[in-house]
């Protein structure tokens, strides 16, 4: 079974809900739970994946709604 997070966005100054869920992304890889860490907002300036990587997901984890009925990576 996976564990699927939704949140509206990230960004380089990431609130405290984005961090809560790298931190719980890393409890998840540490008793092999797999999870799914869900972003539906919009994002144009800057690519999700250097976000998110620059919190702590592994990419992935990671499931950005516009891109994810495409066959393109983060």
């Amino acid at each position: 079974m996976t564990i699927y997070n939704i949140n509206l966005g990230i960004g380089w100054a990431s609130s405290g809900v984005e961090y809560a869920q790298a931190y719980r992304a890393q409890l998840f890889r540490q008793i092999e739970q797999p999870a799914k860490f869900i972003f539906t907002d919009m994002i144009l300036a800057d690519n999700i994946q250097h976000l998110t990587e620059n919190i702590g997901f592994h990419d992935d984890e990671i499931i950005w709604l516009y891109n994810a009925f495409t066959e393109l990576r983060l």
